[in-house]
């Protein structure tokens, strides 16, 4: 993606494909977290990545020595 300089851009939605067992959270612009729909300035060059937060893992409950 190209920007002129000194101008604005809009995050868009995450279309990337997650790692396993993890969901997209946010954007990354310079250590900051940002959401997508959210307007950066870019005033250099400046590289925006993904953050990722892994998912809760589930659980699986089975009944042992159940009684009436």
């Amino acid at each position: 993606m190209v920007v002129m300089e000194a101008g604005d851009y809009v995050l868009p939605e995450c279309t990337f494909t997650a790692p396993a067992g993890t969901e997209f959270k946010a954007w990354s612009v310079n250590g900051t977290e940002c959401a997508p729909g959210e307007a950066i300035a870019v005033s250099a060059d400046t590289v925006v990545k993904a953050v990722w937060v892994n998912l809760p893992a589930e659980l699986a409950l089975t009944a042992v020595g159940t009684t009436n």
